[in-house]
């Protein structure tokens, strides 16, 4: 076996070896990157007030969890503040269903279905019984899902210890493990890096503006359109929203068709469809903007970033919505760095 295949299996080793390990090191990953990202700031005041690195260091990491904290204060204070009145309130909201209205719409239906034939009003009952063990199973799940957060409180605490310790350690001692890896590595892989790094940052930048742009104008659509539907608590349904959307499978669907559905069934029609109307208008605006904002933050044409997503959604669901354009920049940074070399042109003449 010669050097070379020698090389790749090991570095087929290293690669499954780190997928295995990639779900269990998210802490470390992050704190990595938090690392990256406050490097232009320690450098500054070590460059410009003579700082030595530990005290550089410390004065931005210090600054840093003041700003994180500050904004996560002022951002839970208001979500809590409004829980607190939503949850006094839940007595209220559920004495003012319209029961009477919830009846009478489905003895309109059984009027509608004493026509039908058999198997289609059986049909229509299966589904109604399947609808209702759905909301048995979804209220089962968020009670479940409440008691699991709970109880994850140590877990999450622990998780964050460790984000913050190795934030602070991969900082102060980034330049040493640059300088390791450069001494690990050839002069002509050393560039390949170089390459591969920054292609890798402009993908991670990248997506923290794609997400930015597209949870903000999500939080814009959302908010205006609940003040014209005149409902109470917009900061905190908006914000609901957003993190929804934010979460893979889900979507904005998920909570605000269920939503509809329920005003819809107690007798408000025009808040009912005026939800749905709000969601069509949110759903059409992202697919439109999704294409540009991704070319734009990931430095790829706007067809390309179009075709990667709507294959990337063929291929693995919403997922690949986001998987498939960051798929395409890497390829692209291999290509750049020499790693991926699909060159169909002949030396020969």
């Amino acid at each position: 076996m010669c050097i070379r295949d020698r090389r790749n299996i090991l570095l087929v080793i290293v690669l499954i070896a780190l997928l295995y390990l990639l779900p269990m090191s998210i802490s470390l990953i992050l704190a990595f990157l938090t690392a990256l990202l406050l490097e232009p700031v320690v450098n500054f005041l070590i460059t410009n007030y003579r700082f030595k690195r530990i005290y550089s260091v410390t004065i931005t990491f210090v600054v840093f969890m003041v700003f994180v904290l500050f904004l996560g204060y002022l951002l839970v204070n208001v979500i809590i503040n409004q829980l607190i009145t939503v949850v006094k309130n839940i007595p209220f909201y559920v004495s003012s269903i319209d029961t009477d209205q919830i009846i009478a719409t489905f003895q309109k239906f059984e009027t509608y279905f004493e026509d039908l034939p058999k198997e289609v009003l059986d049909s229509i009952m299966n589904t109604l019984y399947s609808f209702q063990d759905l909301l048995i199973v979804v209220a089962r799940n968020i009670t479940e899902g409440t008691f699991g957060f709970v109880s994850s409180l140590p877990q999450l605490l622990l998780e964050l210890i460790v984000y913050l310790v190795a934030a602070f350690l991969f900082m102060n001692d980034l330049p040493g493990i640059k300088n390791r890896l450069k001494d690990m590595l050839q002069e002509s892989s050393i560039e390949k890096v170089k390459i591969v790094t920054t292609q890798l940052k402009k993908i991670f930048v990248g997506f923290l503006k794609a997400q930015i742009v597209l949870s903000g104008v999500t939080f814009i659509i959302t908010y205006i359109g609940l003040w014209i539907l005149d409902v109470k608590y917009l900061l905190i349904l908006s914000l609901l929203i957003v993190l929804v959307d934010l979460l893979p499978i889900l979507g904005t669907g998920s909570f605000i068709v269920p939503w509809a559905v329920f005003v819809l069934i107690n007798g408000n029609t025009k808040l009912g469809v005026g939800l749905l109307i709000l969601f069509v208008l949110i759903t059409v605006i992202r697919k439109i903007i999704e294409p540009k904002v991704y070319s734009q933050s990931f430095g790829i044409s706007a067809l390309a970033a179009l075709i990667s997503m709507y294959l990337g959604f063929k291929i693995i669901g919403i997922v690949g919505l986001l998987l498939g354009p960051l798929l395409v920049i890497l390829y692209d940074s291999l290509t750049k760095a020499g790693v991926i070399n699909l060159s169909f042109k002949s030396d020969k003449i």
